[in-house]
């Protein structure tokens, strides 16, 4: 009878036991997948400022380069207008 309450004590104590050690490694997990979810949101914002900073730049730029394009072609439609040459008349023969 001993022997038996016995191995009962040991199967509740073994299962109490790998019942606290299931709960311990959940939340072992729990906080893993906390700090990976975190360092995916932090990467994630680094990005995206990165991205928005670039976009950015890439108008201003596309922009300074729409001004001096006009600014060109401006500057070619003055050029490529003759000016009138003064005529020389020809002497007439006297």
């Amino acid at each position: 009878m001993a022997n038996e309450q016995d191995t009962v004590a040991q199967d509740r104590a073994a299962k109490a036991q790998k019942a606290h050690d299931r709960a311990i490694d959940g939340a072992k997990a729990m906080a893993e997948y906390e700090a990976d979810r975190s360092a995916v949101e932090a990467n994630t914002t680094r990005l995206r400022a990165l991205r928005l900073e670039k976009e950015r730049v890439d108008a201003k730029a596309a922009a300074k380069a729409a001004k001096t394009a006009k600014a060109t072609k401006a500057t070619k439609a003055t050029k490529a207008t003759p000016k009138p040459k003064a005529r020389v008349r020809a002497s007439s023969p006297a």
